[in-house]
């Protein structure tokens, strides 16, 4: 266990629990994505282009559907994407109100 400093109310200890960040997992994800659609408008026929694409696009669904999951309640977090609240910030499962940043469940 890690114990992080001034995290809770007023400088008080709060015990952070390790688990797989996620969050790092979502961000190589969506780089997968935002490369991926612009290959596949831009290609003109080249088909070593269309293989680029289409596989960081497979990359995406494989990472989103199995790695984007809450690492309490193990429920798959929602696909939707806030650029203001959900890359390199604190997280909160809609499901079970979890919040985690980090590869750590911050109580």
């Amino acid at each position: 266990m890690k114990i992080v400093f001034g995290a809770g109310v007023k400088g008080a200890m709060t015990k952070a629990k390790k688990v797989p960040d996620i969050m790092k997992y979502r961000t190589i994800a969506l780089i997968c994505l935002f490369i991926s659609i612009p290959i596949n408008v831009i290609n003109t026929g080249s088909w070593w282009l269309t293989i680029i694409g289409i596989s960081l696009l497979a990359i995406f669904f494989i990472m989103t559907l199995t790695l984007w999951k809450c690492p309490a309640c193990k429920t798959r977090l929602p696909l939707r994407f806030d650029k203001e609240k959900d890359v390199n910030d604190i997280y909160r499962c809609p499901y079970c109100d979890t919040k985690f940043i980090g590869g750590e469940i911050i109580d």
